[in-house]
Order: C-alpha cells, then structure tokens, then sequence
C-alpha cells in the first residue's frame, strides 16, 4: 500500500470477483438417536414443569420429549 501512495495514486476501493464452481452439497449429518427411555421423558418434563411458563428452555425441553420416540 505505502508503494502506491510513493507513485501517487490513491486507492479507493477493492473490487473483488469470484466464480462459482461445481454446484456443492451440504455434507450429510450424521443420523441422531432420537429414542429417549421414560424414565428420561418423565425427567425432563418435570424439569421443564418446574420452570416459569414463558421460558423457552421449558419450551425446548417439552419439544424435545414430543418429538422423541
């Protein structure tokens, strides 16, 4: 940068051009277990019980068990 100033030229901007390649996939994601034990589901809607109403961990926790197996 110092160099171009020496010949007296300032620099404005940067202009910046890229070419996509090949049409990419998002790398698959390893499959998760979503079987969860009763005993598990029973736990954790006790915890998301003891929460205040609104919260959205209590909410993420009731999810979590209704969309287990």
């Amino acid at each position: 940068m110092i160099a171009f100033k020496k010949l007296s030229q300032d620099i404005t901007g940067i202009d910046v051009r890229l070419q996509t390649g090949a049409e990419t996939q998002a790398p698959n994601r390893p499959k998760v277990n979503k079987d969860i034990g009763v005993s598990q589901k029973q736990a954790l809607t006790s915890l998301a019980d003891g929460l205040p109403e609104k919260s959205s961990l209590s909410a993420a926790l009731r999810r979590l068990v209704s969309r287990s197996k």
